[in-house]
């Protein structure tokens, strides 16, 4: 634990080891935020944010339902009992193990609408409401059955919690190579104002074929006028001349990733068979591999930073799906907490 908190640049863990290969949960959090463990057990992690006297002093709880629908009950009386703990401001994120609503599940055997009806009535007499989401439908795949997709992650708050954090959010990320998909929960979130991109030169383009010629390009244009606005407008023509070079020949990686992302998410909303399964299959080494080629360059890019300036590596953490399962071992829920905004893998942070 020790070792992943390290590597993840996280000051604080907090872990419920798992029965055999279901359940655990582990939160791990920066110093900044200011948490505080109220009770914990095999299916729940239940916190303080903030404390007497803090403008935000609320009450976050991680939630593990009872995986057999025999037990089922014990989650939903588990979640009474924390609701009827502590009169707070209270969120409840995680992977329920239940649905809402027949439509929440695709593929499979019907659920019973006792079972649904069970996990409603106990968010209602919680007085909690399901926080919704964007991105893609379900949460969980799998191709057992011929194909299930069903939503068992989820957050809920209180409407005290809502009004304090109106601009929350919750956004279904793309797929892995795990059944679940990651999850990211802003509860801090800031309007999103796009800015114009900021050029910056970057001192390896200088030893990349092209590069001098596009400054020779650039600085060659004639223009009238005095010698500072000559030297102006050349630069100006420069700094085209450069992003076009850039644009073109550049690394494509973070583009190549995006672009592989982006056609596992399609692909995840189409029904299971052999040719999507075997497709999929395929973009999870492809991204795997992606992955690894952009943590090399990161890699060799700090080391060079270092050697040249002899300052600290920067400080930027790239995701390393290869090695995930060795650390985390057969843990369903992994929360990780900085500023303001948590992700669940089933619940992971987002750097």
């Amino acid at each position: 634990m020790e070792k992943m908190k390290s590597r993840l640049q996280f000051d604080f863990i907090f872990s419920v080891p798992s029965r055999g290969r279901s359940g655990g949960l582990r939160v791990v959090w920066k110093e900044e935020t200011n948490l505080s463990l109220r009770s914990y057990s095999q299916n729940h992690i239940d916190l303080e944010v903030g404390g007497l006297g803090d403008a935000l002093h609320w009450r976050l709880t991680f939630f593990y339902g009872y995986p057999a629908e025999a037990d089922r009950y014990k989650s939903w009386q588990l979640l009474e009992n924390l609701h009827a703990n502590l009169a707070l401001l209270w969120c409840c994120i995680g992977d329920f193990n239940e649905i809402l609503r027949a439509d929440e599940q695709e593929g499979g055997d019907l659920r019973g609408k006792r079972q649904m009806k069970g996990f409603r009535d106990t968010v209602m007499n919680c007085q909690l409401k399901d926080l919704g989401f964007t991105g893609y439908k379900f949460t969980r795949a799998t191709t057992r059955g011929g194909g299930i997709k069903v939503r068992l992650d989820r957050a809920l708050a209180n409407q005290a919690w809502i009004d304090l954090f109106p601009r929350f959010r919750v956004v279904h990320l793309n797929p892995t190579s795990s059944v679940h998909i990651p999850i990211l929960f802003d509860w801090a979130a800031k309007k999103v104002v796009k800015k114009r991109g900021t050029f910056r030169y970057d001192d390896s383009w200088s030893v990349q074929d092209g590069c001098a010629e596009a400054v020779r390009e650039g600085w060659k244009s004639t223009y009238h006028g005095s010698p500072m606005y000559l030297v102006t407008e050349n630069v100006k023509a420069t700094f085209v001349q450069l992003m076009n070079w850039a644009k073109n020949t550049t690394r494509t990686l973070p583009r190549d990733i995006t672009a592989t992302e982006d056609k596992l998410n399609c692909l995840f909303g189409q029904p299971f068979n052999e040719t999507t399964i075997a497709q999929r299959i395929e973009l999870y080494l492809e991204i795997h591999s992606l992955l690894a080629q952009e943590e090399a360059f990161w890699r060799q890019r700090s080391q060079e930073n270092w050697l040249r300036m002899g300052t600290k590596t920067p400080n930027f953490s790239i995701k390393k799906p290869t090695d995930d399962k060795e650390e985390i071992g057969c843990m369903d829920c992994l929360m990780l907490m900085e500023c303001g905004t948590m992700v669940k893998q089933v619940w992971r942070i987002l750097l």
